[in-house]
């Protein structure tokens, strides 16, 4: 399969490599934690070449990962409410966490944002 590029803004970058950081920690087959593996390194790869190494942004990118690994967990237990139609007050309490998490994502990733507008970035990433 070819690859598709497309424009992403850095805290965008952040915060789907995050993500794959999640989700490479809750792979449990092999080929599938490969895979993820590789997408992550990649990206790794690109994030490293376009910012220098910033302490503060390196807090940032933990609370970040922290955060969307709470947001899988959530995710996975309304999955099993979902599996075993319990749609009663423990779905529901899960339900508002979920948006709370995401809600806080955003925020995040806006603080990554105002963060990086005033971070000089390589004029090259590739």
């Amino acid at each position: 399969m070819k690859d598709v590029l497309v424009p992403l803004p850095p805290a965008g970058l952040i915060d789907r490599l995050a993500s794959l950081r999640s989700q490479v920690d809750a792979a449990v087959d092999p080929v599938t934690r490969t895979s993820l593996a590789k997408q992550r390194d990649a990206m790794q790869a690109v994030l490293d070449r376009l910012l220098p190494y910033d302490s503060i942004l390196h807090g940032l990118v933990d609370q970040l990962y922290a955060l969307r690994c709470d947001l899988r967990s959530v995710e996975q237990d309304l999955r099993k409410c979902e599996a075993m139609a319990d749609f009663g007050p423990g779905f529901i309490a899960l339900t508002r966490t979920c948006l709370a998490l995401l809600d806080e994502r955003d925020q995040l990733v806006s603080r990554i944002t105002i963060h990086l507008s005033h971070t000089p970035l390589a004029q090259d990433p590739e």
